[in-house]
């Protein structure tokens, strides 16, 4: 199970200055980006975090990055998205479900994967009726309401790894949303469990360095994730 924490701000500049801290311990991030109205919370615009990526490229150019859409309009993002994929690695970019995007989509060959996201609300079955799965590469299940980091933990959404593994076992399933030291337990008791988690606040909004590091050891010691561990 790999470790890719999820970044969520208002501010482009506090985007780098979690990238930066975080870069001490993992070389793979999901930057979250909301536009106000396919939820309530306003992110910085992303428009203006690509056009700063060029300053801080230097410091940038050796890591990885997801970018979770939850904005209704996201098809301009990702043509930009593949531009920038040029100076900027990026492997995947996830969009809701609910939004029934088209399967072209989906199955447009562009420099990252294309990938969709469960709501809590979201079903499994009709997720089937609407996408083949087998066609799917990634799919990110959120375990809490989408738009604001510290939301609470919904235990209920992990029975959907099982169902998706059953239908592709290859699928590569993310889980985002209220990961922490109590929730991850829940997480490990799953005989099916995601490829990848992305903890949110229990990281980004920690403000003593070694309280900090303490949850990095904590989560890479608990998840046996392929990242370096830090030394205290």
């Amino acid at each position: 199970m790999r470790v890719c924490p999820s970044i969520l701000e208002k501010e482009v500049s506090q985007y780098f200055k979690k990238i930066e801290r975080l870069a001490k311990y993992f070389s793979w991030f999901q930057l979250d980006f909301t536009d106000g109205k396919y939820v309530r919370n306003r992110t910085a615009s992303i428009d203006r975090f690509l056009i700063e990526v060029e300053n801080y490229h230097w410091k940038i150019k050796n890591l990885y990055f997801d970018f979770h859409l939850m904005v209704n309009e996201y098809s301009s993002i990702i043509e930009k998205l593949e531009k920038t994929s040029t100076f900027l690695k990026i492997k995947n970019v996830f969009i809701h479900f609910n939004l029934l995007p088209d399967k072209s989509l989906i199955k447009k060959r562009y420099h990252f994967n294309v990938g969709l996201v469960l709501n809590p609300e979201d079903k499994v079955s009709v997720l089937v009726k609407n996408y083949d799965l087998g066609k799917v590469d990634i799919l990110q299940i959120m375990s809490v309401k989408p738009g604001r980091q510290g939301n609470p933990f919904i235990k209920e959404t992990l029975a959907k790894i099982a169902k998706l593994r059953k239908i592709n076992p290859k699928i590569k399933i993310f889980l985002d949303g209220g990961i922490n030291d109590k929730t991850i337990h829940f997480i490990l008791d799953q005989k099916d469990r995601p490829d990848v988690i992305c903890p949110g606040s229990f990281l980004s909004k920690v403000k003593d360095d070694y309280e900090f590091s303490h949850r990095v050891i904590f989560l890479l010691e608990k998840t046996k994730s392929k990242e370096i561990l830090p030394k205290l």
